[in-house]
């Protein structure tokens, strides 16, 4: 059974000031992320977490909404059962509830998650409308990321990065984390089509969120 879940946010605001003043990140300036491989994604339609991209697989059919949540980590609580860490984190958008997510629903962990630290979540599934359902990617350090999509070929495929020429002859790099990967895509070294949608950030780092077949 999946033990995710979201509850009204009960701690007080001096402790949340508190937490907040221990943020390793700061207030940093945010730069918007440009880059010429961006294709055309679509964002989702109707009552959607602000951001959301939809994506298709290989087959032209919906795969699924791809978001980040802007959040702050606002307590570390031991599951002495599990012997794992659950993460109570409180997302931006959403200041009136909490999310508290152990470690194992998490793919990736790539960020500082002491408390106060502010991080982001890349995921995939409807927070609104769904949350229950919804599939925690990676929790990357802060920063303004912009989620799109880019079709090419591999040059290189390894354990902990892959990289790929983009159809308008940019190279890539992506660092992985535990996305989706369509079955019989990206299985070999290189030389593979693919599209990979992904969250670009200011500092040119690319997290991959879905790698798909291309055409």
């Amino acid at each position: 059974m999946r033990s995710i879940y979201r509850r009204e946010l009960l701690i007080p605001a001096f402790i949340l000031a508190a937490s907040m003043a221990l943020s390793a990140c700061g207030n940093k300036e945010e730069k918007s992320v440009e880059t010429s491989t961006e294709v055309t994604t679509v964002e989702a339609t109707g009552e959607t977490y602000p951001g959301t991209v939809e994506a298709t697989d290989s087959t032209g059919s919906v795969s699924g909404n791809f978001g980040i949540m802007h959040a702050t980590v606002l307590g570390i609580q031991p599951d002495e059962t599990e012997g794992i860490d659950i993460y109570n984190l409180q997302d931006k958008n959403d200041t009136e509830n909490m999310w508290s997510i152990p470690a194992d629903q998490i793919g990736s962990i790539d960020a500082d998650m002491s408390v106060g630290s502010e991080v982001a979540v890349a995921f995939k599934g409807d927070m609104i409308n769904d949350y229950e359902n919804v599939e925690f990617i990676a929790v990357i350090p802060a920063g303004n990321y912009m989620i799109s999509s880019v079709e090419g070929t591999t040059l290189v495929n390894v354990m902990s990065t892959f990289s790929i020429k983009a159809d308008d002859g940019t190279e890539m790099t992506f660092l992985k984390d535990n996305c989706e990967i369509e079955e019989d895509a990206m299985t070999g070294d290189s030389g593979e089509r693919v599209c990979v949608y992904y969250a670009g950030s200011s500092d040119g780092i690319n997290y991959p969120l879905a790698v798909y077949k291309g055409e």
